[in-house]
């Protein structure tokens, strides 16, 4: 299809239901020229009606999804449409610039997810300025994914600058070196270069962020870093997650995090950070993008891999009779000693939800009163009278803090009464260990019970000994009664 010298041209929009099918054409699907004011919106763009296959016609020559040229204030917007399986590129901007592309699946299947790639870039924006590919508000980012060529191109021509990149979900683009956004002539990623004051044209070559750390801990990422671009300018960072990092080391952009503002000084450096994102899980790799007051944004930064997250210790228990042995109907204080081992300087140390159950032997019970004293980081201990068991739960612990509380225990039975406590557990740490002691309960009016000193015994060679001897010394009678 293609419009030219029309103001205003809208296409039909009906994503959602019964979309446009712009497909199989042997020159490209929708090429408009002169034709400002365009809306195009909802349709299919490269694929067949289910959205998951191309509908490529068997042309030799690449077959675009959508080229807008030559206007000269555009003021075009391409939103909420599937613009992918062309064997050329998925957007070519050649136009003055003021160009909207906004929610679109440039490279994907319907669902966003599945692979359709373009031939080659995503976007391409050789000529123009002002154009917003993406942008801050909700929905407005593009998901732009496994295309041939790269992401996003915005080439050294002279003409191409102030376009920003914002707000998307880039990512596996191309088979090996392909960028997600690439600025310039060079294929390969645009190295910065101090104060920002390169000749590259596309995008002016801005500058992009370096991440000097990124450590996860409870789900969330932690990101600092630096800038060095304009001096005296303020920049917005945007910040992106990904499972894996691109080939050519600077990083794509899959899921966006977040975004901070910087001013760089006077000597055009600028810190940023500690900046702290949720992050989805299995997305470790992370990468930043620069854009400055006057739209340029730059390629992703180079790919930051994240430590691994520091491996959280679960809580440990202890327990103790305060006596040795108690009389039959007599009492002694039981003891339990809860720590959190962790002191990790680079996480988060504390523990929550901490708890354990300790169910008493058949030959004890807690006390009446239960002479409950101490605490334990604000949990709840449950120690009723004359039952049979001790708990804690919902107990929190710092780094390296412990806690210790004592219930009183009567002895119900003689005998040696052995006692374990169930798994201390937490949820950050999950399950630890157990804690053992015992306790005799001895019959009222006999002695306290004393461990059985066991018989002597003689060793092999004490008994051949002995009996050497004891030969000897009957020898020597009889030899006395022959004489």
């Amino acid at each position: 299809m293609c419009l030219g010298n029309y103001p205003s041209q809208n296409l039909p929009t009906h994503f959602t239901d019964e979309p446009n099918l712009l497909s199989g054409d042997t020159q490209g699907a929708i090429s408009i020229d002169n034709g400002d004011g365009t809306l195009i919106q909802g349709n299919y763009i490269g694929t067949d009606i289910s959205g998951t296959a191309s509908l490529n016609s068997a042309s030799s020559a690449p077959q675009t999804g959508v080229t807008i040229r030559f206007s000269v204030t555009s003021n075009t917007v391409i939103s909420g449409n599937l613009i992918s399986g062309n064997s050329g590129g998925g957007v070519v901007i050649a136009s003055a610039g003021g160009l909207l592309l906004q929610g679109n699946l440039i490279g994907t299947q319907r669902d966003g997810v599945g692979a359709l790639g373009n031939g080659q870039y995503g976007v391409i924006i050789p000529t123009g300025n002002g154009n917003v590919v993406g942008g801050t508000g909700a929905g407005q980012g593009n998901s732009i994914a496994f295309n041939q060529a790269g992401g996003i191109r915005v080439p050294d021509t002279g003409s191409s600058f102030g376009n920003s990149i914002l707000g998307n979900s880039i990512f596996s683009n191309g088979p090996l070196l392909a960028l997600g956004i690439s600025l310039g002539s060079s294929s390969a990623p645009l190295p910065n270069d101090p104060c920002d004051v390169d000749s590259v044209l596309g995008n002016r070559g801005q500058n992009y962020p370096v991440i000097t750390s990124a450590p996860i801990a409870g789900g969330n990422v932690t990101i600092s870093g630096t800038l060095n671009s304009a001096a005296s300018t303020i920049f917005r960072l945007e910040f992106f997650s990904n499972v894996a990092a691109d080939p050519s080391g600077n990083g794509e952009g899959q899921t966006f995090l977040g975004f901070a503002n910087v001013t760089t000084n006077a000597a055009c450096n600028a810190n940023f950070g500690p900046l702290v994102f949720a992050v989805p899980p299995g997305q470790t790799i992370f990468s930043a993008t620069a854009t400055d007051p006057a739209n340029n944004t730059s390629e992703f930064s180079t790919a930051f891999a994240a430590a691994a997250p520091p491996v959280v210790a679960p809580p440990t228990i202890a327990k103790s009779f305060a006596a040795a042995s108690i009389p039959l109907n007599g009492s002694t204080s039981l003891s339990f000693t809860i720590n959190n081992p962790n002191n990790n300087p680079n996480a988060a140390n504390t523990l929550t939800g901490i708890g354990f159950s300790d169910t008493l032997p058949t030959g004890l019970v807690v006390s009446t009163p239960n002479g409950l004293t101490g605490s334990c980081g604000g949990g709840t201990i449950t120690a009723s009278a004359a039952s049979g068991a001790v708990s804690l739960t919902g107990a929190t612990l710092a780094g390296s803090a412990s806690c210790t509380f004592s219930v009183n225990v009567t002895g119900t039975a003689v005998g040696t009464q052995n006692n374990t406590t169930g798994a201390v557990t937490s949820v950050e740490g999950g399950a630890g260990g157990t804690a053992s002691a015992s306790v005799i309960v001895f019959a009222v009016g006999g002695p306290p019970p004393s461990p059985i000193s066991p018989i002597p015994t003689l060793s092999e060679w004490s008994l051949l000994l002995l009996g050497i001897v004891l030969a000897y010394l009957g020898t020597a009678k009889l030899r006395r009664k022959a004489v």
